[in-house]
């Protein structure tokens, strides 16, 4: 315990020497600022400031001493001042906070409210496209099968004709008038078929052989023809608007070239060569 008390005599009196030195600083300090403001008139308002600011007082006299103010007490009364200017001018940064959140959330909704009515356009859209597509492929499917409706209605007459010939011969048994009626029917078909359709039928026999137009089924050879001729109609062919659609079954005839009298080399030769 004595070497504590005696540590801590110690210590108090280094400080007391310490302070007792800063104190002599200072006071030179102050002397050599007084006589540097005694020589320079101009310079005592500074020297005072400093001499003030040296030895830690808070107000001193201007350089005519009429309006006294304090090294920083005068200004911290402008700061005050200041501060109070700008918290009455400054507006409330809660309030501010406020309205942005509100205009954000209404922008929000608006932007939401949009977005729902054009997803709505999208689908209404897309059901409408669907719609007319289905339309489409519907009427295009009842328009092909409907296609031919006048040219089965043109047809229908000529069953009609099939018809009261059937009944006539039934009642007549005369084979004359049956195959005069069937001839008539057959001709008023065709008729009403190259007529309205642009179908016509050809014949083929004595014409010469055309591959697009003819489909050999035989041939034979003849004499009496230079090139390949039709003898025969197995079937008829039939053109629409020009075009072959169905060649016609044909007896074809090819020609048989003449035998020619050719020196035999091999007799007219006597071998001495």
């Amino acid at each position: 315990m004595k070497k504590n008390r005696t540590g801590n005599d110690s210590d108090r009196g280094r400080s007391g020497r310490a302070q007792r030195r800063s104190d002599a600083k200072r006071r030179e300090a102050a002397d050599s600022a007084a006589s540097a403001a005694a020589e320079s008139p101009a310079s005592e308002p500074v020297a005072a400031h400093r001499q003030a600011a040296s030895n830690g007082v808070d107000r001193v006299p201007d350089g005519d001493g009429s309006h006294p103010h304090g090294a920083s007490g005068g200004h911290s009364s402008d700061l005050k001042q200041d501060d109070d200017a700008a918290t009455v001018d400054a507006p409330d940064a809660g309030d501010g906070d406020v309205a942005a959140t509100d205009s954000g959330s209404g922008q929000v909704a608006d932007l939401t409210a949009e977005i729902a009515q054009l997803r709505d356009d999208l689908l209404r859209k897309q059901a409408d496209f669907e719609n007319s597509r289905k339309r489409l492929i519907r009427d295009k499917e009842e328009a092909i099968r409907f296609a031919n409706d006048a040219l089965l209605l043109d047809l229908t007459g000529i069953l009609d004709d099939f018809g009261r010939a059937i009944s006539a011969s039934e009642t007549s048994r005369d084979f004359t008038t049956l195959y005069s009626g069937i001839e008539l029917i057959e001709k008023q078909l065709l008729a009403t078929l190259e007529r309205k359709w642009g179908l016509s039928r050809f014949d083929s026999a004595g014409q010469p052989f055309d591959p697009e137009r003819h489909e050999a089924l035989a041939t034979e050879p003849s004499t009496e023809y230079r090139e390949a001729t039709v003898l025969e109609d197995y079937q008829k062919g039939y053109v629409l608007h020009g075009r072959v659609i169905r060649a016609a079954r044909v007896r074809v005839a090819t020609p048989v070239e003449e035998a020619r009298d050719v020196p035999n080399l091999d007799a007219g030769s006597d071998g001495s060569g």
